[in-house]
């Protein structure tokens, strides 16, 4: 993989992608004896801007039986209608489970015509 240090790329991608530069970024970094690794990602994921971004405060919202009574009428969803045809299981089951029918059980085969 290529490795720019300056413009904080790579050719795998993940450093442009996540901001935090990757395995092949960080061993260029322990080659050179450069700075740490934590220098080199985004600036959004540092300490300094979570605190910035979780330094005000968020004050509770009002229980629904507190709120403003209106004279409107409340709304009302619309019916459920059933699809047609039988309905599908609860739980579709994976491919490497076992069926539920019995084992002793033989499946039909078609020869092609």
């Amino acid at each position: 993989m290529v490795v720019d240090l300056r413009k904080r790329t790579c050719t795998c991608r993940f450093w442009q992608l996540t901001g935090m530069p990757c395995m092949h970024a960080i061993s260029c970094m322990q080659d050179k004896n450069d700075k740490r690794a934590e220098e080199y990602c985004h600036e959004w994921l540092t300490m300094e801007a979570y605190r910035k971004t979780y330094a005000f405060h968020v004050n509770p919202v009002k229980g629904q039986d507190l709120w403003e009574k209106t004279g409107r009428p409340t709304l009302v969803s619309p019916p459920i209608k059933p699809k047609p045809g039988r309905p599908t299981k609860n739980r579709r089951k994976d491919k490497d489970e076992e069926g539920s029918g019995s084992k002793t059980r033989m499946k039909r085969k078609y020869n092609p015509i």
